[in-house]
């Protein structure tokens, strides 16, 4: 089955990071991988067990091995728990405040040598509720998930500030926000926000001046999957994830 997934770049400039499209062509291909292999899970599950789970609309946790099994399926050289605290011999295993979810070395086929990177993988997870809501703040987001993507804008930044150099590749730190737009009020499906609002909410929250692009991949979720509630039991009518990207300064 063909999934229903959208990119918006509406807030990326490839030009403005170091491989800015090369970084691009591996998130698009990273988050249609993630979906197919979200869906594959959901109808396997449902066949055996005749209930509805999508691991990766239940926080990052659960979404972990989903997220490792795609970044497997483009390439073979991938890490999690990855510590950035020290980058010759020096880490510190028990700084748990200093580690990336993923690190991954990719090249695509028709490139050099010279032109693989090194990918810095963050994951997070947020509720964005299309109807006004008593949990949802203004822009549709809950705090904790404001919580939660601030922090990952916060641990990219402070990645890039220690330039891990890993055999002197390229560096891309990829933010991935895993969000999912709920309803909250089944008796009131009228939208206050679209999937294009997310993204523009992300936007804000990042500092002007971090050089940092984004971009969105949303799978809106097909017919049979109608039911596939939230924790609070409110449907899910997408699920989106929102790379935040940076890279080496350009040269």
């Amino acid at each position: 089955m063909a999934l229903n997934t959208t990119i918006d770049d509406k807030y990326y400039k490839s030009d403005s990071l170091e491989k800015g499209r090369i970084a691009r062509d591996f998130f698009e291909q990273l988050t249609n991988t993630i979906f197919k292999k979200s869906y594959r899970h959901f109808e396997a599950y449902k066949e055996i067990t005749d209930d509805n789970w999508l691991p990766i609309a239940y926080g990052e946790k659960k979404a972990y091995s989903t997220v490792a099994a795609a970044i497997d399926k483009i390439t073979p050289i991938h890490q999690s728990e990855y510590p950035f605290s020290g980058w010759h011999g020096e880490h510190d295993e028990t700084d748990n405040k200093k580690r990336i979810d993923f690190c991954c070395l990719h090249k695509r086929k028709k490139d050099q040598r010279n032109k693989s990177i090194n990918y810095f993988i963050e994951l997070k997870h947020a509720f964005y509720h299309l109807i006004d809501s008593q949990k949802s703040s203004e822009n549709g987001f809950r705090a904790s998930g404001k919580k939660s993507i601030n922090s990952m804008i916060e641990q990219l930044n402070n990645l890039k500030k220690s330039n891990p150099d890993i055999h002197g590749f390229n560096n891309i730190y990829m933010g991935l926000a895993i969000i999912r737009g709920i309803y909250n009020d089944k008796g009131n499906q009228e939208e206050h926000r679209t999937k294009e609002d997310v993204l523009k909410t992300v936007h804000d929250m990042i500092d002007e001046g971090s050089r940092s692009q984004l971009l969105m991949n949303t799978w809106m979720l097909p017919k049979e999957m109608d039911g596939l509630p939230d924790q609070g039991n409110s449907p899910v009518k997408f699920i989106a994830i929102v790379g935040i990207i940076k890279s080496t300064d350009k040269k």
